[in-house]
């Protein structure tokens, strides 16, 4: 599927726009079996729970909530100078991998994004790192909003309080926003992702 798509394109660049549509044709059939074709892999990762407590004990606290969800904060957002570095090592560890464009497959198989090469697309290899990242922590970030919702029991007027502190939420305390957190809070997970 990866390879078929540039000769897509080179074949339109060319004007051979039956034979371009012909390949198209039989890229998406061959992409009805797509799931079947790839391979999962997997690494371990073992968590103490002891080091997991420890992690949120530092970040919760017992101070107070405002101080509580900087700390959260702080320590979830991605960083993207990390991600610049991590992708800089990538270049010098692992040089194919950082040359190799990655195609965004969709369940039918049709490609639906292209990231090139790091040299070619530093911008979309830093979000694509940034969002891996997102996602390593997820589990991490969700055990520790359960420990703040358990010690602190906030409201939503409390989170929004905090949110709209940043230029980010200034004049969207009502809203999308409070829907969201309204739906978080009543656990509509459904819901909340997509407010």
């Amino acid at each position: 599927m990866a390879w078929l798509q540039p000769v897509i394109e080179h074949y339109e660049q060319e004007g051979l726009k039956s034979e371009a549509e012909q390949l198209q044709l039989m890229a998406a059939e061959k992409g009805k079996n797509i799931s079947q074709d790839l391979r999962q892999y997997s690494v371990k990762v073992e968590v103490k729970q002891e080091e997991l407590e420890a992690l949120v004990e530092k970040l919760i606290g017992r101070d107070d909530l405002n101080s509580a969800l900087g700390k959260i904060a702080g320590y979830f957002i991605p960083k993207a100078n990390h991600a610049r570095e991590l992708l800089e090592r990538l270049r010098t560890d692992a040089p194919l991998l950082s040359m190799i464009p990655i195609d965004v497959v969709a369940k039918d198989g049709h490609t639906t994004a292209r990231i090139n090469s790091l040299d070619e697309d530093p911008d979309g290899r830093l979000h694509k790192q940034l969002a891996e990242t997102v996602g390593f922590y997820q589990p991490f970030l969700a055990h520790t909003l359960l420990k703040l919702r358990e010690r602190y029991s906030p409201t939503t007027d409390n989170i929004l309080d905090f949110l709209c502190q940043s230029p980010l939420f200034v004049g969207h305390r009502d809203g999308l926003l409070r829907e969201g957190l309204v739906a978080y809070a009543q656990e509509d997970f459904i819901k909340g992702s997509t407010c």
